[in-house]
């Protein structure tokens, strides 16, 4: 409160009225009536502090002085150091290397950045869910497309929901029979699970993040850009070869006549009067994709290009019609 204060406040009316006297028992301690004595303001804690402050030693006001002056030049060197770690950071530069030589020149896309099945001392494990009514029959041309590259050694389980699959299993015993001498000799194991997963099959790379990669094309590509780097092939070629894939996949998901009708035509023009889809001297992945996808759908109408081109696919993979 500003100004002084009263000595005396207002009075208001009694609330009760209190007897005139009141027995107070003898075993407790009095203490003073505030209400018969009047509040006056005192000077006197402003006057200790004053005294206090002025007995103080001009010393102390100095080193208090300087220990504040070192403080707030340790604050300034910590702001300094901060922003310079910022800049490092921000900094795109790269810091020169002493030894450079020790060091691989790698690119951002090289193919030393990511895993490489020729690599020799280096096994890779990667499980394939399949559903045994939608086969991934392209794992039957693996040997055919990349055998001089990629040791593959291929073993089956059956998930509990599935009963029996005798004609399927029989097809794809052919890839253990040319399973290598053990798996130490293989750069890539395939664990192929048969469970039902719907139309696309799934591609399992990492057991810690159980991340599953849907679809026989991107099983496909997947194979397709460890083997054969991005550096290495056209970028033509490679868009040429993604919108292929990716009209296999529609094909295998197509659901009306007409629909697979339209797609088998545009197939059909990407073969042209070649011998391979997409006009490569020799069978590519795209052909092992529709090859599975006309596998798995035999109703399909083909054109008598087409039809011979499957004849010319069974006999290069070495699978009966």
């Amino acid at each position: 409160m500003n100004g002084p204060v009263p000595n005396k406040m207002y009075q208001i009316k009694p609330v009760f009225c209190l007897p005139d006297s009141l027995e107070i028992a003898s075993n407790m301690y009095k203490m003073k009536n505030i209400h018969n004595t009047s509040f006056q303001a005192s000077n006197s804690v402003k006057e200790e502090n004053t005294v206090a402050l002025e007995k103080t030693p001009k010393n102390e006001y100095d080193d208090i002085h300087k220990r504040q002056k070192i403080i707030l030049q340790q604050l300034t060197d910590l702001q300094n150091q901060m922003s310079l770690f910022r800049n490092r950071l921000s900094s795109e530069k790269v810091l020169p290397v002493k030894n450079s030589a020790s060091v691989p020149d790698i690119k951002p896309n090289s193919p030393t950045m990511k895993p490489s099945f020729e690599q020799g001392g280096v096994i890779y494990d990667i499980v394939i869910n399949a559903n045994p009514n939608h086969p991934p029959y392209s794992l039957l041309a693996i040997n055919t497309l990349w055998g001089n590259k990629l040791k593959m050694r291929v073993t089956t389980h059956f998930h509990s929901t599935i009963s029996t699959i005798d004609k399927v299993d029989e097809l794809f015993q052919v890839l253990q029979d040319n399973n290598n001498n053990g798996c130490n000799s293989s750069s890539l194991n395939i664990t192929l699970v048969w469970k039902e997963t719907g139309p696309d099959c799934e591609l399992i790379i990492s057991p810690l993040h159980h991340t599953a990669i849907r679809g026989e094309v991107n099983l496909l590509r997947y194979l397709e850009r460890h083997l054969s780097p991005v550096d290495s092939q056209d970028a033509i070629a490679a868009t040429r070869l993604d919108s292929l894939l990716d009209r296999c996949h529609c094909l295998r998901h197509a659901t009306t006549a007409k629909e697979k009708k339209s797609i088998v035509k545009a197939l059909n023009a990407a073969l042209g009067k070649g011998a391979w889809i997409g006009g490569t001297k020799e069978m590519g992945v795209a052909d092992v994709a529709l090859w599975s996808v006309l596998r798995c759908d035999r109703e399909l109408e083909l054109t008598q290009s087409l039809t011979k081109w499957v004849e010319r696919c069974n006999g290069a993979i070495g699978i009966g019609a």
